[in-house]
């Protein structure tokens, strides 16, 4: 059956993932740098922006798609599991890239557990679709899916990490970003 895009809501979910990347990566080059209060206030308001900014990617570019005569809706409780997940995914990966240990490990780790957690999202995200057709997963495909995921999240934290300082290295960048929070 074939479907038609609204090209309009693509952009805006490109535009959300893009947006909420920078904005979460810029916040979460403060937790190292913080301590007490301040260091779980910057780890929550980047995790929700980042894992927010996935799901939002997601449920904005889901009915960027439609087929005549599908009428889609969701499941209110897994919609809202969808939003947790990678929140809490984000969450974990940012702590795993503070962390202790080469740049590689904390890269690998990171990647991992925010891969595993965008791709939870996704297809949490699908079986919260209520509608009169049924959907069906080749594994092989669902592999791929979270292997792309974890990739391309490395890639994202390897970035961030050299762009935005996501990792204090030495005394001096420590104090830049004590600075800058001032």
């Amino acid at each position: 059956m074939p479907g038609t895009y609204k090209y309009a809501l693509v952009c805006l979910s490109i535009l959300i993932a893009i947006t909420s990347s920078f904005t979460a990566f810029d916040l979460a080059s403060r937790v190292r740098a913080s301590t007490g209060w301040a260091r779980h206030a910057w780890l929550t308001s980047a995790s929700v922006m980042l894992g927010g900014g996935i799901w939002g990617m997601h449920f904005v570019g889901m009915p960027a798609f439609s087929m005549p005569g599908v009428e889609v809706h969701y499941d209110p409780g897994l919609t809202l599991v969808s939003l947790l997940v990678p929140i809490m995914f984000t969450c974990v990966a940012f702590l795993a890239i503070q962390r202790k240990g080469t740049e590689l490990s904390r890269l690998l780790a990171g990647g991992l557990l925010m891969g595993l957690g965008i791709g939870s999202m996704h297809y949490i995200g699908m079986f919260a679709m209520k509608m009169a057709a049924q959907i069906t997963f080749d594994p092989f495909s669902v592999a791929v899916s979270f292997m792309i995921a974890i990739a391309a999240s490395i890639v994202a934290l390897h970035l961030a990490m050299q762009t935005v300082g996501l990792v204090v290295r030495g005394r001096l960048q420590e104090l830049s970003a004590t600075r800058s929070l001032n």
